[in-house]
């Protein structure tokens, strides 16, 4: 995580992996406020009272929500925060959910004062998001799994396998020699 700015009030951040997104759901609580570029459809399109067109175009722009609820399962590609749209170009007092992603740009922002526990916890993953990664391999007979160590558990990166459909032609004895050499 990079933060870009930073206030007594909140920070602006740039989500780098996946770790990160993890920082984000704990510090990101109904009643914080989160900016971000998002799209839209124009309310006004829609061919009944309150209804919109799914033939408009989104929209791109700035939206600033009011969280509501926040959705993150561990190792998913993406945070889920939905919440009151209370500052776009339109739409003002409707639902929105910012999908926030690798590489987002977002801005969070706290009615008071930015809580010291989510700036400290904020400080460590943009710090430790630089450090090396560890890796933990499991070996079995005819399978190798590498693991990914995170903060928040493990996180299965690549499997090499012997395994293969079909017979076996000639001498297949050192197959497994083979096969953890090339591993």
């Amino acid at each position: 995580m990079r933060i870009s700015h930073h206030s007594e009030q909140g920070c602006k951040v740039r989500v780098e992996d996946e770790d990160d997104l993890w920082a984000l759901a704990q510090v990101i609580r109904p009643g914080v406020i989160v900016k971000m570029f998002g799209h839209r459809r124009d309310q006004t399109t829609g061919t009944r009272e309150g209804g919109r067109s799914k033939e408009a175009e989104r929209k791109a722009m700035w939206l600033t929500i009011l969280t509501e609820s926040t959705e993150y399962a561990a190792f998913s590609d993406a945070l889920r925060v939905t919440g009151i749209i209370i500052e776009a170009d339109f739409d003002q007092g409707s639902h929105h959910t910012h999908s926030i992603e690798e590489r987002s740009e977002v801005e969070l922002l706290w009615e008071d004062m930015m809580p010291v526990e989510d700036v400290e916890l904020l400080q460590r993953a943009s710090t430790e998001g630089a450090k090396a990664r560890v890796l933990m391999a499991v070996v079995e007979s005819d399978e190798i799994i590498l693991y990914e160590v995170t903060r928040n558990g493990l996180r299965e990166s690549t499997t090499f396998t012997m395994r293969g459909g079909g017979k076996r032609h000639g001498d297949s004895s050192n197959a497994r020699t083979i096969f953890f050499d090339d591993a």
